[in-house]
């Protein structure tokens, strides 16, 4: 049985994680503390991207974020 792949859109991943690299303390660019308004900022901006996907979004108890589509 074939592996099915998704086709992956460079340029689109590539625009995606240079924003989330926006949300980050300014010199130190691989920092965004847990919970900090960053972090939030970077967490809005996911869960409103998966909801243009179609995506159901919620958190859990331990507050992390979920998308999921119906029926799969």
């Amino acid at each position: 049985q074939p592996v099915m792949r998704p086709k992956i859109d460079r340029d689109r991943l590539q625009a995606r994680l240079n924003h989330m690299a926006t949300l980050t303390v300014a010199d130190r660019a691989w920092e965004r503390t847990a919970f900090s308004d960053l972090h939030l900022a970077g967490r809005n901006w996911l869960a409103e991207q998966m909801k243009a996907a179609g995506l159901e979004v919620r958190r859990d108890a331990a507050a992390n974020l979920i998308g999921s589509r119906s029926g799969t």
